[in-house]
């Protein structure tokens, strides 16, 4: 069921209107039914993995807080009699156990995220493909990728890791705890969901606020006028320019390039303020995704502003396990002691950089064009560590004023084109196909062709279309000029006056009627993210 169809519209209106007729104490099951449906409307195929991700994480969930509290209620009964060294040796023991459950569920989930989503990349890019259809070298082998595995995926694993952590009690209730892993708005294409946050929104039973009506409409009118004017629209330019990206060099390419960087922003914050919006219209507030990654300062900035539900993942059950684990420790006194305290503090915090923007990588896709992606992240921010020392000394030498409006600007700019490297690689088909576009840029010689000729503007995209993303990047970036001034735009509408609020939120509505991009030649666009 994409977003932008007006069967979703209707779904919502539906669930939502019925969300608020039925008594309060059953309405997190009117979700779940709601969550399940939408699930299902794309076919009954899929819906064993979510059923498997979700039985097995509830189950395997219990067991570890079981085993926490049998420990909790030994060294209660015995508080007295047990030494330093018994007491420690009684947690360990049953933290290895509860670390066994964790094992076996990282194999069973990751397990299932990776032979549904690798395991078609490695076969048809290695001999086992001739194995498997020896007679018809044509043929690829595929396996049905269940809607937002990814996403319901790292929920999951998020959630369990924390009962592991005994960061609180497992949720008791099968039917919560599955709203929990498939609430329809974040499935697709998350945020993803961490449970002491989300949890306790779902269960509770939301009273009917106008205000919660009033800034869902908001954010879901907003994420349309993204997706349909500017993202949906430029999709033709971007698909035309790494499709054949053989055919261009020099200025066409880096246009290509520059046009899918403002298309999975449109797309993927379009996305997420459809969720929100979606989920706020029930009283639940989902995290939020987005702090205008564009305006970032560095690449570590812009990750903390970008896919924000990931990165927090990322570091949270990633960054810090290897952080606090004992051979990291080491490895860091050790730098300490032969490098000194700057950069023996640097130099371990490779070991950590590495490891999660290659898996970040990963997450996005199966190509080693990925691989590459989160290699060159990785190594963007931990040269720029290395080198911060350098730099602070050269500006400090050169008088920079660092807090100076010029100097963020071009923070701003040397970020933003660190960042447009990167998307040659993410949204190429191929490392290769990557790497060619990426030293076609230099290569002027065929640049002014196809401007005269206006190949791949003229054919690709009508001259209204390039009017209409113009005019709404144009008005996206005052809004986010406005907001990163952190000026709340929902709150400043509210204190205007009625008349005028209602006149600027009707004509948006008519702006994104009139000139949305719901059904070109390439049908409905579906989200970017939604294939990760």
């Amino acid at each position: 069921m994409n977003y932008t169809t007006v069967t979703f519209l209707l779904f919502v209106t539906v669930s939502a209107v019925l969300y608020y007729v039925v008594p309060k104490k059953i309405r997190w099951t009117l979700l779940l039914v709601a969550s399940y449906a939408f699930y299902l409307w794309g076919g009954f195929s899929s819906a064993a993995f979510i059923l498997c991700t979700t039985l097995t994480t509830f189950s395997f969930a219990l067991r570890m807080n079981a085993l926490s509290k049998e420990c909790s209620a030994l060294i209660a009964e015995n508080p007295d009699d047990l030494s330093f060294d018994e007491l420690r040796a009684l947690k360990q023991k049953y933290r290895f156990r509860r670390r066994r459950w964790l094992i076996a569920l990282f194999v069973i989930n990751f397990g299932i995220l990776a032979v549904v989503k690798y395991l078609p990349a490695i076969i048809n890019g290695t001999p086992l493909l001739s194995l498997i259809y020896p007679e018809d070298s044509g043929l690829k082998f595929e396996l049905i990728v269940p809607l937002g595995v990814s996403f319901y995926t790292f929920t999951s694993m998020g959630y369990a890791i924390d009962i592991f952590r005994e960061k609180y009690d497992a949720e008791t209730n099968l039917g919560k705890f599955a709203l929990f892993v498939s609430f329809f708005p974040q499935i697709i294409q998350g945020p993803i969901a961490r449970f002491d946050h989300l949890g306790s929104q779902l269960f509770e039973g939301h009273e009917l606020k106008f205000d919660n009506l009033s800034y869902g409409a908001e954010l879901i009118l907003w994420g349309y006028f993204k997706k349909l004017i500017i993202a949906d629209r430029i999709t033709v330019f971007v698909a035309e320019v790494y499709g054949h990206y053989d055919r261009y060099d020099g200025v066409m390419t880096l246009l290509g390039v520059l046009a899918y960087c403002l298309q999975i922003y449109a797309d993927f914050s379009g996305g997420i303020d459809i969720s929100r919006g979606v989920a706020r219209l029930y009283g639940i507030e989902l995290a939020s995704n987005f702090k205008r990654p564009y305006f970032s300062n560095s690449i570590t900035e812009y990750w903390r502003r970008w896919h924000i539900s990931l990165g927090d993942w990322m570091r949270d059950y990633v960054f810090y396990s290897v952080m606090f684990s004992r051979p990291y420790k080491a490895f860091t006194k050790f730098c300490k002691q032969k490098l000194g305290k700057t950069y023996g503090r640097i130099i371990p915090s490779f070991l950590t950089t590495y490891p999660v923007f290659i898996l970040i990588g990963v997450w996005h896709g199966a190509s080693w064009s990925f691989v590459v992606f989160g290699l060159y992240n990785a190594t963007v921010i931990c040269l720029g560590m290395l080198l911060q020392p350098t730099f602070d000394k050269i500006t400090a030498g050169l008088k920079i004023d660092k807090e100076s409006a010029n100097w963020k600007c071009f923070e701003v700019v040397r970020t933003f084109c660190l960042v447009v490297i990167s998307r040659f690689f993410s949204r190429a088909s191929t490392l290769s196909a990557a790497v060619h576009m990426l030293a076609s840029v230099f290569d002027l010689s065929k640049t002014w062709d196809y401007f005269i000729g206006r190949a791949a503007i003229s054919d690709a995209m009508p001259a209204r279309s390039w009017y209409l993303v113009l005019a709404g990047t144009m008005l996206l970036l005052i809004v986010s000029i406005i907001q990163e001034r952190g000026t709340d735009v929902h709150e400043a509408l509210k204190k205007l006056p009625i008349a005028v609020r209602w006149t600027i939120l009707f004509a948006l509505v008519i702006f994104v009627i009139w000139c949305g991009n719901y059904n070109s030649s390439q049908g409905i666009v579906d989200l970017i993210y939604g294939q990760f």
